[in-house]
């Protein structure tokens, strides 16, 4: 009983420092910041760091169409900060689907695919006109990723935000500054390790 208890804790302790525990991540946003425009002069960008691969399979913005918007909204993901690098993944919104209401949230839906450790980058752009009622406008916040539940509405929980062991993010909207690097789980095991035999020392 002992011998199994002790390996359950071990496949625990490698399952949330190693590897992620869950199914798919969604892209998103915390809707924090000001209501902004997105329109041939007004792009968003976001930039984050991947420290421990993860499968992403849609993202989810609150975002609305103006009244007399007939072009479309674009999603892209990028292999490199800044919108650099190649286009990983991209997913057209039209006019019609983003509707004039910021509810429900918007799915831009695509393939999955694996981010490996590395940098990238997410947009909303359009090449619609700058005055009110030809814009598109978004509930603004810093980038975050969340567990997908696989619904056709996902809610937007911050208790399924992954853990920062997997991810970073430059935590402003326009891409221009890089995300801080978060320590490899190794290296977290290895601060653990140093900290108890510090520990041991000292009662000693």
């Amino acid at each position: 009983m002992i011998k199994l208890k002790t390996l359950s804790l071990a496949s625990a302790i490698a399952c949330s420092l190693v590897a992620p525990c869950f199914g798919a991540v969604l892209i998103s946003i915390d809707i924090t910041g000001a209501n902004s425009p997105v329109d041939s002069a007004s792009s968003r960008t976001w930039n984050f760091t991947v420290t421990q691969a993860i499968d992403v399979s849609r993202s989810v913005f609150s975002v609305k169409a103006g009244s007399q918007t007939s072009i479309p909204i674009i999603f892209d993901l990028y292999d490199g900060f800044g919108a650099t690098g190649n286009i990983l993944r991209s997913y057209t919104l039209s006019s019609a689907v983003a509707t004039t209401s910021y509810n429900p949230p918007k799915i831009f839906d695509f393939a999955n695919i694996t981010l490996n450790p590395g940098n990238y980058s997410a947009t909303l752009t359009s090449t619609t006109g700058t005055s009110g009622s030809l814009q598109y406008f978004l509930k603004n916040g810093a980038l975050k990723l969340y567990n997908d539940n696989g619904s056709a509405t996902p809610t937007i929980d911050p208790t399924t935000e992954l853990s920062s062991s997997f991810y970073t993010t430059d935590g402003n909207t326009t891409g221009t500054s890089t995300p801080q690097p978060v320590p490899e789980p190794s290296s977290l095991i290895t601060l653990a390790l140093t900290g108890l035999l510090v520990l041991r020392r000292r009662r000693a």
